[in-house]
C-alpha cells in the first residue's frame, strides 16, 4: 500500500508550486481546522482549495478534445477518441492557478478583503470594490489565481438575491446602487454613465426587454467606449442568466465577467456572440459533434475586456463534457474553459486539481 501523500506533495506532482502560490499554501497548511482545509472548498469538485489549469493538446494532436471537421459531417458522443489531457506525469512548466485566500475558518465575507491586501502586497493591487464587501450571502466570497509569468487574477462573488427564471439578464441591482457614487443618479434611469452628458449613451429596446446597466463599480474599469459595447452585448443574454462573479487582473487592467446561463440551446447565444464580434460557426466547426456537443449540458460564460478587445468563454464540467476522457493518475478534472478566438479556433483547456479530497478524505 502506498503512503498517503501531503497536500502539497500532490501538487507538485502536477506541476511545479510558484512563490505566490506557495504563500497562501501555507496559509491553508497552517490551518486551524487541519481536517477540513483540504476537503471543503467550492473552487473544486473533491473540494481541494488549489487548481491548476491545463492547456489540452492541440486540434492536431489525435489526443485533441477538439477536432477540425467539416461542419456537414456528424458524430455520435459515442465516437470519441480516446481524448486525454497533456499530462501523463508531471508538468515540468508552471501551469495557471487559482487558490482559496485562507483556510475554511475565514467567514466568507471576510476573504474579499484578504485577497485585496495579498494583490496589494505583492505589488498587483486592484481598484477599489468597497461595494462588494456590503452585500451577503456569499457562497465563497472571493478566489485568488495566478499566471506562469507571475500576474496574478481576483475572482470577486457577485452575490444577490434569486430572480424569478424568467427576468433577463442583469447584475444585481444592490450592487449597483451599492457602488454608485453619493449624489450621482443611476445609470439604470438614464441609461448613461455618471458624470457623462446625456447624450453620450444611447439606449435601446434590448432582445429580450431588458433595461439594465452595467454598475459603475465595473464601468468605470473599462475604456468609455468599450463599457457602451459590453452593456449592449450583455443585454442580449437569453432570459434567466445569472452573474456569477467578477474577474481582474491588476497588471493588465483585464476585467472578466462570468455568468451561469439558464438551460437551453447553444443557438440561444447567437445575439451575444454576434454583439461581441464572435460567431457560433466557431462552436460548430471546432467542436466535435458541433453544437449537440453543448446541448444538455450546464454551461457559464464569461466576458472579458482587454483595452477594446473582448474574448468570450463558455465553461461545462469537463466529466459531462467529454466522459470517455481520463485525468492524469491522481487527479480529478474540474471545468473545461472553451475559449473563442477571432480566427476562428478554439483554445481548450481544464482544471485539475488531486483527488484525494472530497468524500474520500485521504489527506
Amino acid at each position: 500500500m502506498e503512503p498517503r501523500r501531503s497536500p502539497r506533495a500532490a501538487l507538485e506532482a502536477l506541476a511545479p508550486i510558484p512563490p505566490l502560490l506557495d504563500l497562501l499554501l501555507r496559509r491553508l497548511e497552517t490551518s486551524p481546522w487541519p481536517e477540513m482545509a483540504w476537503t471543503w472548498s467550492r473552487l473544486t469538485p473533491t473540494g481541494f482549495p488549489v487548481e491548476f489549469t491545463a492547456p489540452n493538446p492541440s486540434p492536431e494532436s489525435d489526443s485533441s478534445l477538439i477536432t477540425r471537421r467539416p461542419p456537414t459531417e456528424s458524430n455520435s458522443p459515442a465516437d470519441d477518441p480516446a481524448v486525454g489531457l497533456p499530462m501523463p506525469g508531471r508538468c515540468s512548466a508552471p501551469l495557471a492557478w487559482a487558490a482559496e485566500v485562507s483556510g475554511p475558518e475565514t467567514p466568507d465575507q471576510d476573504r474579499l478583503p484578504l485577497a485585496l491586501a495579498f494583490l496589494e502586497a505583492a505589488g498587483q493591487p486592484c481598484p477599489p470594490l468597497k461595494a462588494l464587501t456590503q452585500v451577503e450571502p456569499l457562497r465563497f466570497g472571493a478566489w485568488l489565481g495566478g499566471k506562469p509569468d507571475g500576474r496574478l487574477k481576483l475572482y470577486a462573488e457577485l452575490p444577490g438575491p434569486p430572480r424569478p427564471a424568467n427576468e433577463g439578464a442583469t447584475l444585481p441591482h444592490s450592487i449597483e446602487a451599492a457602488t454608485r457614487p453619493r449624489g450621482t443618479e443611476s445609470a439604470r434611469q438614464h441609461g448613461t454613465k455618471p458624470g457623462a452628458p446625456p447624450h453620450a449613451i444611447t439606449t435601446g429596446a434590448p432582445p429580450y426587454g431588458i433595461d439594465t446597466a452595467l454598475p459603475y463599480e465595473i464601468e468605470s474599469l473599462l475604456p468609455y467606449g468599450t463599457a457602451q459595447a459590453i452593456t449592449r452585448a450583455w443585454r442580449t443574454l437569453p432570459p434567466g442568466t445569472t452573474p456569477r462573479m467578477l474577474g481582474i487582473e491588476p497588471a493588465t487592467r483585464r476585467t472578466e465577467l462570468y455568468a451561469r446561463l439558464p438551460d437551453g440551446d447553444p443557438l440561444d447565444l447567437i445575439p451575444f456572440l454576434e454583439a461581441t464580434g464572435h460567431t457560433i460557426t466557431t462552436l460548430e466547426t471546432q467542436l466535435q459533434d458541433g453544437l449537440n456537443r453543448l446541448r444538455g449540458r450546464r454551461l457559464g460564460l464569461s466576458l472579458a475586456v482587454t483595452g477594446h478587445d473582448v474574448t468570450i468563454a463558455l465553461f461545462a464540467s469537463a466529466r459531462t463534457l467529454y466522459p470517455l476522457t481520463q485525468a492524469p493518475d491522481g487527479t480529478r478534472r474540474g471545468l473545461t474553459t472553451l475559449r473563442l478566438n477571432r480566427d476562428g479556433t478554439l483554445t481548450v483547456t481544464t482544471g485539475l486539481s488531486p483527488s484525494g479530497g472530497g468524500r474520500q478524505r485521504q489527506w
